[in-house]
């Protein structure tokens, strides 16, 4: 499975947004996809889940009307196979519009007004029309935009809660992109996918520290990738018992280790005792770390079997 891939799958396994910010999100991947007028209300996907997140949408708004929605599959014979879902009936069409005062392809302001609305709606976005590049090669989130004239409110959208994106033609389509990683990541954690966040966030440390260490040393290559990859864990651990936690949330005796390895990535366990503002021996330093390593996988476990039995 692609990068892009476990991304769509994790926003779709979001409970919390399918469930406080579930019309947001439905919003979002009507508006942004193939088609969302009075002549055409339609959609393809290569994901059978979203069509189906697409299809309970309608039928969320439009019930008994919404008749039957079929997903139809395309492309059988060829590699990739595609899910289209196409709302028949222009009554039906123009309820839908008239449900979210849809006027042309602005962003009606009543649908993402809500706290958490806006990411929400930029998770069904994603659904629609994202894609994220495997960030073991390079660092790119898009948006392909179906018609032009929803090119600059979701531009807009997307400066509010992530930051400003790009824009280019790809065959005679509009794109906007981040390809900054702090970026990705911002919009990766909003639209619900914060575990392909912190992934991205991992490799990066990763990447990041492996080039320093190698212009500041001539130590091993294993040597260096044992003590980047060791520090990277560390990192990308303490940012997740805070995302999930809050700073709070971590033991008393444990966060100023914790806020120490956040701000000094780099540094070895004999550097780091150094910042320390309290002496602490190598041993007692590695034992907090790992005991914080250890609260991290004790908590995504948890959550695991919480999603197993949702």
């Amino acid at each position: 499975m692609s990068f892009s891939s476990e991304v769509r799958t994790e926003i779709l396994d979001n409970l919390t947004l399918r469930k406080k910010h579930r019309l947001a999100q439905g919003y979002g991947l009507l508006l942004c996809s193939k088609r969302f007028d009075a002549d055409e209300i339609s959609m393809t996907s290569e994901t059978k889940e979203v069509a189906a997140l697409y299809r309970s949408t309608l039928r969320d708004i439009l019930g008994k009307a919404a008749g039957e929605l079929t997903i139809a599959r395309t492309g059988m014979g060829n590699a990739t196979r595609h899910y289209a879902v196409s709302l028949p009936g222009r009554e039906a069409r123009e309820a839908v519009l008239c449900h979210f005062a849809q006027n042309g392809n602005r962003i009606s302001e009543d649908f993402i007004s809500g706290e958490g609305d806006a990411a929400a709606f930029l998770s069904g976005a994603y659904l629609a029309c994202g894609s994220v590049t495997d960030p073991e090669k390079n660092y790119m989130l898009e948006f392909s935009v179906y018609r032009a004239g929803l090119v600059e409110p979701l531009s807009e959208l997307l400066a509010q809660v992530v930051g400003t994106p790009k824009l280019a033609l790809r065959r005679d389509q509009a794109v906007l992109y981040f390809r900054e990683s702090e970026n990705i990541e911002d919009a990766l954690t909003a639209a619900g996918a914060p575990k392909s966040a912190m992934e991205l966030m991992e490799l990066k440390i990763v990447r990041d520290m492996r080039n320093k260490v190698n212009r500041v040393t001539n130590c091993e290559t294993a040597n260096i990738d044992k003590t980047v990859t060791a520090s990277a864990r560390q990192v990308a651990d303490i940012e997740y018992l805070i995302l999930s936690l809050g700073l709070e949330g971590i033991p008393q005796e444990l966060r100023e280790v914790a806020m120490k390895r956040l701000e000094n990535p780099e540094l070895s366990l004999r550097e780091l005792l150094e910042t320390l503002s309290e002496p602490l021996s190598r041993s007692g330093l590695n034992h907090r770390l790992t005991r914080l390593c250890r609260m991290a996988e004790d908590l995504r476990a948890r959550e695991a079997r919480h999603s197993q039995h949702k």
